[in-house]
């Protein structure tokens, strides 16, 4: 496509990538704009307008500097999979940096440039000076985005991608396809999760220090009191990082599921189709394998997470059934946010994204910030699924509530299969 817009008119090599920079300038500005009026709007207690605009154009131009990072890194790849990968695990890799540091020492938190929002320190000193780091740091991106576009063709990148086998007996299928395409991709997210669901268990022998360092919560509770008290701070955090990490699962399960159609208009299922093989059949291997892979990042999470908690709590560990119930507890919401893209797919190809990305965001906002937000339950609280078993694991799971999910998760997905049988592929 760049080649015949350059082909046919006066365009510039460096106009798309300088375009896909005007793109994320304009959305990220805007993005910051409309935080900043909407906090002094607001006006939260505490707040000020410094502070205000600092936090909006933090948010903003945090997303800017990342952005000009993925541009980057699309220079130094061929393909967009492997360079959306690699942007994934640059963002991954400064969270972790960020977290650890949190943990082990402040002062290192300067070395993750997503630590540097934090270095802000809003409402309090409103400190500006990240918000250069972040303009140089972007700028220099810039710069070098501009020089690796310069110095290759179009349709390769810096980075030379290692040729497959032309030939091979493992692929056998649309299953064996899929796994073979999606192997690397599946393995960073488990491994990802896994670190990502050990670095908060590393902080659990600190989330009752607030309990063990009140003199007057102990007097009015007593040892048994306080301990009790700590045992239910912790399995509220467990439940919360249910639902952060069954977003994260989602989000890996609905990556896969989405391929099925992104394959489908670059017309890559005309390979597929030119075997005997079954819309069904197609669709099915990537609903299988999203929902296993779902499972597997849920699953991945919640063992990193008892594996580092275990190994720092100084009391005696929690019971492994407290992390597993949460587990078990997420799988039918999981299931249900697959099968809504599934019935997406299905009937509102191209109103997938956009209608499944804002039901997912907006159910976990309602979850995570409802009771902040001071939601109604009727009117915001039950309409998130993550709110029907949000009592997990503090208490035991409501095995009604957990069929009713898993049974409407695959009425969705049966109307997925409906309406993919039913429509034109191609449109």
């Amino acid at each position: 496509m760049t080649e015949m817009i350059r082909g046919g008119h006066p365009v510039g090599r460096q106009a798309p990538l300088l375009a896909a920079i005007l793109e994320l300038t304009l959305i990220d500005g805007l993005f910051t704009i409309l935080s900043g009026v909407g906090l002094q709007l607001a006006n939260l207690p505490g707040a000020n307008t410094n502070g205000n605009w600092l936090l909006a154009l933090a948010l903003g131009i945090v997303g800017w500097t990342f952005g000009m990072v993925a541009l980057v890194f699309a220079q130094l790849f061929n393909d967009a999979h492997n360079a959306m990968l690699s942007g994934y695990l640059f963002f991954g890799a400064t969270y972790l940096i960020r977290m650890i540091t949190d943990v082990t020492n402040p002062d290192w938190t300067w070395l993750s440039p997503l630590g540097w929002v934090e270095k802000t320190s809003i409402y309090v000193d409103n400190n500006w000076l990240p918000m250069i780091l972040y303009a140089v740091t972007g700028f220099a991106m810039l710069a070098i985005a501009f020089a690796l576009n310069a110095n290759r063709d179009i349709d390769a990148g810096i980075i030379a991608v290692r040729p497959g086998k032309q030939t091979s007996n493992f692929l056998a299928g649309p299953g064996s396809l899929l796994f073979c395409t999606q192997k690397t991709t599946s393995l960073v997210w488990i491994v990802g999760v896994f670190v990502l669901g050990a670095s908060y268990g590393s902080v659990f022998d600190s989330i009752g220090k607030l309990v063990k360092t009140s003199p007057v919560i102990q007097e009015v509770l007593g040892t048994s009191g306080v301990r009790h008290a700590e045992k239910l701070q912790v399995l509220n955090f467990i439940g919360i990082l249910g639902m952060i990490f069954s977003i994260l699962a989602v989000i890996a399960g609905g990556m896969v599921v989405n391929k099925i159609e992104t394959d489908n208009q670059k017309g890559y299922l005309g390979l597929v189709g030119a075997k005997p093989i079954s819309r069904n059949r197609n669709l099915a291997t990537v609903i299988a394998y999203g929902g296993g892979l779902a499972t597997t990042v849920l699953a991945s999470a919640i063992a990193g997470t008892q594996l580092a908690a275990n190994a720092v709590m100084k009391r005696p560990p929690l019971a492994a059934h407290y992390y597993w119930q949460t587990a078990v507890a997420m799988v039918p919401i999981i299931l249900l946010l697959i099968g809504l893209l599934v019935a997406l797919v299905g009937w509102l190809p191209k109103w997938r994204s956009v209608t499944w990305g804002g039901y997912l965001g907006l159910a976990f906002v309602i979850s995570y910030f409802g009771k902040l937000l001071k939601l109604p339950e009727w009117g915001g609280l039950k309409l998130s699924p993550f709110y029907w078993l949000r009592k997990v694991p503090v208490d035991k799971v409501d095995w009604a509530v957990w069929w009713f999910i898993l049974v409407l998760a695959a009425i969705l997905i049966v109307i997925g299969f409906i309406g993919y049988n039913r429509r034109d592929l191609d449109r």
